[in-house]
């Protein structure tokens, strides 16, 4: 039975089939992904069990996938309702702990409950700051409630650059870096928000 959030309860995220059906997604995904993208992160960050919050730049719809095999930990992430349309792809999503957020609400209350009660168990939140996909490799405005929520949930931002190559045939190169980490536990939300900015500006520039 799902609860108001519309997902699955969280007393069903960490368990053993959640866990299997994500991990049995990564095994999939990794052979699929590999067929059409040439990827290796760079500055690769070992994850602690603490909760904390990838904020990577948005780039393409293979971001999602990308991310998630290049982090050993299980991701979280909060997908935009509009890409989950589908009834099969919607009940995945659900079923690995993911949840969606309605941008036409604005702020979206349901969204940011699922985030805290995520980031409460220690889980690793994956947050797209841009809001949507900048394919022109430009940053977008950026929204600010990433800080709000990360100070609500006493946890750090971990910003991750990506752009995309074209590569031999059709298997473009994807550069997935992690930036340096944001902690969260001192200056207001617009400041932390500042460093953000900052640090996409500093990959975008090399």
């Amino acid at each position: 039975m799902k609860d108001t959030l519309g997902y699955v309860p969280s007393k069903n995220i960490n368990s053993n089939y959640t866990l299997r059906v994500y991990y049995s997604s990564k095994k999939f995904l990794n052979f699929a992904v590999k067929i059409f993208f040439n990827f290796k992160p760079t500055n690769f960050v070992e994850l602690d069990d603490k909760a904390i919050i990838l904020a990577p730049l948005h780039r393409s719809f293979w971001d999602i996938p990308i991310i998630g095999l290049v982090v050993d930990r299980q991701c979280h992430f909060m997908a935009r309702k509009e890409i989950v349309k589908n009834f099969l792809f919607k009940k995945v999503v659900h079923t690995v702990g993911s949840f969606e957020i309605d941008r036409e609400r604005g702020v979206d209350p349901k969204a940011i409950k699922a985030a805290l009660k995520t980031l409460k168990k220690n889980r690793v939140l994956v947050l797209f700051p841009e809001g949507t996909r900048k394919k022109d490799g430009s940053l977008g405005d950026l929204f600010p409630g990433v800080a709000r929520i990360a100070q609500k949930a006493n946890c750090n931002i971990l910003p991750v650059g990506m752009s995309y190559e074209k590569g031999r045939f059709f298997r473009k190169k994807v550069n997935v870096e992690f930036l340096k980490l944001i902690e969260t536990d001192s200056g207001t939300s617009d400041e932390i928000m500042t460093r953000l900015k900052n640090s996409y500006e500093s990959y975008l520039s090399k």
